[in-house]
């Protein structure tokens, strides 16, 4: 076993900021709205609803009226995990349930348009992870009087959107909007560090229990089209532009030294030390197409295509303040200076397609999509903090009911299939250190959703 370097600890949080799809608990959902998630998140061309803020804000000025929309999602995420390296800490005999907490995601919106000019605000959620494994547990030739984190891979990260939006139409046919997206983001993250020391078993490795928080404020831009070649047939296309965040954080370094340390180098059992740390993100913009038909007045099938530029995140350059107030180097487990560092993750762009059908009989609807999702992810990054494990194949399922003239409740389910990857080796980041990237094993994971929406139109 290698140790796994610390800027991959921050890389796995930040990169759940960064996409254009939803990622509540970590994995892609259909979308924003459970209407839309009915279809399968096949509704850039249908974006009849507030939620046209996030979907394509071209859709505004086609509306006749105010339109709000509030609702949330319900994700469960399960999974487990077999580690494949037979090191003190890590047994490969065992597979490892995943501890997650049912996610909620909320989301509001209201626009307005009378068929010339719309806009509005949205508020939500697109990208959200809280997780644990209780993965490690320090070896024999450790003081049995140190209690070591039960959960010692955790994450918990937020990342809340707010959008204002505008649109206009250009001529009878083409509507065009843009909408101008604030990131706020928090993040707190936690992994075993392992340092080879070159001794022999039970110190052959240094164990750091490794805590990062941070925080950013970002912003993004999304610019759409919304086409109406026929009454029956609409088309859009939506692009998100992509940007830059800086994440600004601390890092702890807890430092637990075998039991020969204290006596033989005058070591404390438990060292610990804190720097700040703060890097640049890239995020990867995205470009949406979507297709309507409407062949009666109450049958709807729709589809669309999205492609995100995940290769834009090639590699993250990790600022950490060497020295303390006093000017002192900031030391992890006593011995090694904190430095800055670089890791290349070179992930894949991703695509999308999504397909749905909704049939509307007066009071209610019936709606059914799917999605498939091809994976960003490599082996040579993959670690349990990232549950992306494999291409994400969703179906999804559910109803609408108009409780008035004017106000309508959604609900849809949405499943995935489970998901598997098998790692069977580690990568080096950096082959003068030996430090990795990865963690060997077999991933197992999968995932159900719940959305509920209540909208108001006038």
């Amino acid at each position: 076993m290698r140790s796994t370097s610390i800027p991959a600890v921050l890389a796995a949080a930040v990169a759940f900021c960064s996409a254009g799809d939803a990622h509540a608990a970590g994995f892609a959902l259909a979308g924003v709205g459970a209407r839309a998630n009915g279809l399968g998140g096949a509704f850039h061309a249908v974006a009849d609803d507030a939620t046209a803020i996030y979907w394509n804000p071209a859709a505004l000025s086609t509306f006749d009226g105010w339109q709000g929309t509030l609702g949330s999602s319900f994700i469960a995420l399960t999974g487990d995990f077999q580690p494949i390296d037979p090191i003190a800490g890590y047994d490969e005999r065992i597979s490892t349930d995943l501890d997650a907490d049912v996610a909620t995601v909320p989301y509001a919106a209201i626009a307005w348009g009378n068929g010339s000019i719309g806009g509005g605000i949205g508020v939500y959620v697109p990208h959200g992870l809280k997780l644990g494994w209780d993965l490690y547990d320090l070896p024999h030739g450790y003081n049995n009087n140190l209690t070591y984190p039960r959960n010692d891979w955790t994450v918990d990260l937020s990342l809340i959107d707010i959008q204002p939006t505008v649109a206009i139409k250009v001529n009878d046919r083409v509507h065009f909007g843009v909408g101008a997206v604030f990131h706020v983001a928090d993040a707190t993250l936690q992994k075993p560090q392992l340092s080879p020391t070159g001794l022999e078993d039970p110190t052959d490795y240094l164990v750091t229990d490794v805590v990062i928080e941070g925080d950013a404020v970002g912003f993004d831009a999304v610019a759409g089209f919304f086409v109406q070649p026929t009454e029956q047939i609409d088309l859009g296309l939506v692009y998100r532009l992509g940007s830059t965040i800086t994440i600004d954080g601390d890092a702890t370094f807890s430092s637990y030294m075998p039991s020969l340390f204290p006596y033989v180098y005058g070591t404390p059992d438990l060292i610990t030390a804190k720097t700040p740390a703060k890097t640049d993100l890239s995020i990867p913009g995205s470009l949406s197409f979507g297709a309507a038909f409407r062949p009666t007045d109450n049958l709807l099938f729709s589809t669309s295509f999205t492609w995100t530029e995940w290769s834009k995140f090639e590699r993250l350059d990790l600022d950490f303040q060497e020295t303390d107030l006093d000017g002192n180097p900031v030391m992890v487990a006593g011995l090694s200076p904190v430095e800055d560092s670089t890791i290349n993750y070179d992930w894949d762009d991703t695509w999308r397609i999504a397909v749905g059908s909704e049939w509307d009989v007066g009071r209610f609807a019936l709606r059914a999509g799917y999605f498939y999702e091809t994976s960003a992810t490599q082996d040579r990054t993959m670690s349990p903090l990232i549950p992306d494990v494999d291409a994400q194949n969703s179906f999804n399922a559910g109803i609408g009911f108009a409780l008035t003239d004017r106000v309508r409740i959604d609900a849809i389910g949405e499943y995935f299939l489970e998901m598997n990857r098998d790692v069977t080796s580690h990568f080096p980041v950096d082959t003068s250190t030996g430090e990795m990237d990865n963690l060997p094993g077999h991933y197992t994971a999968a995932v159900n959703a719940f959305n509920i929406q209540l909208s108001y139109g006038i």
